[in-house]
């Protein structure tokens, strides 16, 4: 009788977890998005990995990429096998995949380009002429909505909340400069 008592104590003792051992917590920043991870956070004993990565924020059209521990994404990318020896926060990085883009150059524009900035707070919009051209006029249509400029850059808050296929359409002309 004494042999499984004692049996049954140790198998007890060596089931009951650790309470002692360190533990840290890991948050999960939305990031720009509008609705919270699920949990927003979670404690992992010192040393061990994740696992068990949180249901990802939503942001409208913009689709959940992964997790940084920065907020620009410029950060080290963190998942399931991140081993944890600290407090941490995991930012929500973006990423946009379906979206309808078109150009329209006239003669002496060479390159029409879009880049997100900002964890998608604006889409920067780059035109390049052509050696002895410069730019006369550039029509940008972004979701419907209407911008003219001549300038090589354009900044445009970007409007993520739509559900909406992104559009963006982009028509440049040029003019040969006189010498």
């Amino acid at each position: 009788m004494f042999l499984i008592a004692l049996s049954l104590t140790l198998f007890l003792v060596s089931c009951t977890p650790d309470m002692n051992k360190e533990s840290y917590t890991v948050t999960f920043d939305k990031n720009g998005g509008y609705v919270e991870a699920n949990p927003k956070s979670i404690k992992i004993e010192k040393g061990q990995p994740i696992i068990n990565l949180p249901e990802p924020p939503k942001r409208g059209r913009l689709e959940f990429d992964h997790w940084d521990s920065n907020p620009d994404g410029k950060g080290y990318n963190i998942d399931a096998l991140t081993i944890i020896d600290k407090d941490i926060t995991a930012y929500a990085q973006w990423a946009l995949y379906n979206f309808s883009f078109s150009t329209f150059k006239n003669t002496g524009i060479d390159n029409i380009g879009w880049y997100p900035i900002d964890n998608y707070e604006y889409i920067l919009i780059h035109v390049t002429t052509l050696e002895n051209y410069k730019i006369d006029k550039i029509n940008i249509v972004m979701d419907g909505k209407k911008y003219e400029t001549n300038q090589e850059w354009s900044k445009i808050e970007f409007d993520d909340s739509l559900d909406t296929l992104f559009t963006l359409k982009v028509t440049a002309s040029a003019t040969l400069i006189s010498n």
